[in-house]
């Protein structure tokens, strides 16, 4: 063979060994950004900075109908040489995708990752799916996508689902984890839980029990619990603006600045304070929880008896919601 050919087929297959082991998936605003944030401070650990969204691209129908839909569709990556290309020259031994909506589409998209990826680590976050919703909800206010109430928003779901909105907008149906937990059991032979509300509260065990299972080291203590993509109302837009601009000036001269003085994981904590900081809560009738946690309720207890864990404790509600 010759030494060009042969060097050529070495560079295929060093290309075609560079990809993800481990997927985090969880529905949409079950701090899967944050989780993916802290796995990449992790060294021998990359996770891209933003969701490709390449595995679910496969499944959904483009355009999608809801307000601003189109601007997320513009950075979706649907080639995958394109998608192999983001772990193409990374140096860190794990390789991980944060493609938090691929646990809405589940059974559709299974065998696409099977033929992409074969057999990866599936890592699902669980959150209060209650909580979850008004996440949801206060996300699409704060991103000026929002219009009705939490309650007018609720009984609007089916109508945006047959339009085929982004599945963000599913208040209810992203809620529901037992079928999809399970479809993701059947098709993989390592699917991971973890629970929001536990990630947040010991955060560091939580993390060094998930770098076991990925094979580094256990350094969960050393990485700060900092709250990303954090949802809530604008104060002042302009404000929001100037710091996501990544080529924008603010942003540039700021990057600059503080990278002469702060390390990586604290650059994040400060940009992620002044974007809280930014935020003021959405007002939310709360009077519809109480439907909501009778809706779950089935959902919620089978969950605990697949997963092994009392999640009605774990998310404190009532046994009785009479």
């Amino acid at each position: 063979m010759p030494k060009i050919l042969r060097f050529q087929v070495i560079a295929d297959q060093t290309y075609m060994a560079k990809k993800p082991t481990f997927l985090i998936i969880g529905n949409l605003k079950s701090a899967s950004t944050s989780l993916a944030k802290y796995l990449n401070f992790h060294p021998e650990i990359f996770v891209p900075e933003f969701e490709p969204r390449f595995l679910s691209s496969s499944v959904i129908s483009y355009p999608q109908a809801g307000p601003k839909d189109y601007e997320l569709e513009q950075w979706i990556i649907r080639n995958q040489d394109e998608y192999l290309e983001l772990y193409r020259n990374r140096h860190e031994r794990v390789l991980g995708d944060n493609s938090s909506e691929l646990f809405y589409y589940s059974t559709q998209v299974i065998p696409f990752i099977r033929q992409v990826l074969g057999d990866p680590l599936i890592i699902v976050i669980l959150r209060n799916p209650v909580k979850r919703a008004h996440s949801a909800y206060q996300h699409l206010v704060r991103d000026g996508r929002e219009a009705l109430s939490f309650p007018e928003a609720l009984d609007a779901e089916p109508g945006r689902i047959n339009e085929n909105w982004e599945a963000l907008y599913y208040y209810r149906t992203c809620g529901l984890y037992y079928d999809n937990i399970v479809a993701f059991r059947n098709a993989f032979s390592r699917v991971k839980v973890i629970i929001t509300e536990e990630l947040q509260s010991d955060h560091s065990q939580v993390l060094n029990s998930l770098f076991k299972d990925l094979g580094v080291e256990e350094t969960g203590s050393r990485i700060s619990a900092i709250q990303f993509n954090k949802s809530g109302k604008v104060r002042y837009q302009l404000l929001r603006k100037l710091l996501l601009d990544e080529q924008g000036p603010v942003r540039k001269i700021a990057r600059r600045i503080v990278r002469c003085f702060l390390d990586r994981q604290s650059r994040e904590k400060l940009f992620n304070y002044l974007l809280n900081k930014n935020l003021k809560p959405v007002k939310i009738d709360h009077s519809v929880d109480k439907e909501l946690y009778q809706f779950f309720k089935e959902d919620i207890l089978k969950t605990s008896e697949l997963i092994s864990r009392d999640l009605m404790k774990i998310w404190n509600i009532p046994e009785s919601l009479d």
